[in-house]
């Protein structure tokens, strides 16, 4: 059997390491990047694998970051409340433990892994110039599955928009992420790593330990409303408009100004690497499962 899968994010490239693995099975992969593009670019997202996605990846054997990326024990929320003075939010601060650990990578070096990983497999192929939607048709016929986890790139749209299931035709959310050092724990964390929820009137701040190319970091992330005062990031269009510097400049001044009972714990964080920020801007969209291309 023959499998084509375009696309090489979380969703493309575990599948492919778990079908490569079948007695009988030929996975191609197909990636817009290089393993080596992938680590020298800017971070993709955020990330948590929970529980039972860790022990999926651990019965494929390639969970090879684990050792080294720090186990999120549990989740806490802060929030605020109205009618309470700035100085005395959060109004909400607790968390609670989770019953299997999670963990977070950095996109760049589990992408980066997982294809060289299957690189070395005599049972997968790894093709980095992506198809488009042209390619794809006259491609398609080469193998007996073709799936298709390319993300937010142009050749998704061939799958149509699901207008019953999508709710949203506009962002609803303005986000930012910095992958930072220099983050200590909270005043009121646990004395394991735990995921910090933060909820205002005007966005959301999530706090995750994680793994990055340099070691352990904290990612933070910021989701404002669009056009609300944390609505201060200019969206990659791939050309950077913001600097390394100045993007953390502003992320501060966003913690210092709607989340200060965080700002004291990131004041003084640094970016681990120069391409370890990102924003962006994205319509919730539910796409057409099947897609019928020319010829069949």
């Amino acid at each position: 059997m023959r499998v084509l899968v375009v696309g090489a994010g979380q969703a493309g490239l575990v599948t492919a390491c778990g079908l490569a693995q079948l007695d009988g099975v030929e996975v191609t992969v197909m990636s817009h990047k290089t393993p080596d593009e992938i680590r020298r670019g800017h971070v993709m997202s955020t990330q948590v694998i929970f529980g039972g996605g860790l022990e999926f990846e651990r019965s494929l054997g390639i969970n090879f970051w684990e050792q080294k990326t720090p186990d999120i024990g549990g989740i806490g929320l802060c929030a605020m409340a109205p009618g309470v003075p700035m100085d005395q939010q959060p109004a909400v601060d607790w968390y609670e433990p989770l019953d299997a650990t999670a963990q977070s990578v950095d996109q760049r070096v589990k992408f980066a892994g997982l294809l060289e990983y299957l690189k070395g497999l005599p049972s997968a192929n790894v093709i980095t110039n992506f198809t488009t939607s042209g390619e794809l048709a006259r491609t398609a016929g080469k193998y007996d599955l073709v799936l298709v986890g390319a993300g937010k790139s142009e050749l998704v749209k061939m799958f149509g928009r699901d207008d019953s299931r999508s709710t949203y035709d506009k962002p609803q959310r303005a986000l930012s992420v910095v992958y930072v050092d220099g983050v200590p724990p909270g005043d009121n964390d646990p004395d394991y790593p735990i995921v910090r929820f933060n909820a205002t009137p005007w966005g959301e701040l999530f706090m995750i330990p994680g793994l990055t190319k340099t070691g352990p970091c904290q990612i933070l992330f910021i989701e404002a409303r669009p056009g609300g005062p944390l609505d201060r990031f200019e969206p990659d269009t791939g050309e950077r408009i913001l600097a390394p510097d100045e993007h953390l400049r502003r992320f501060k001044e966003a913690l210092r100004d709607h989340f200060p009972w965080q700002y004291s714990r990131c004041r003084d964080a640094e970016l681990t690497d120069a391409t370890a920020y990102l924003a962006g801007q994205y319509v919730p969209t539910i796409r057409n499962p099947l897609l019928t291309l020319e010829g069949g």
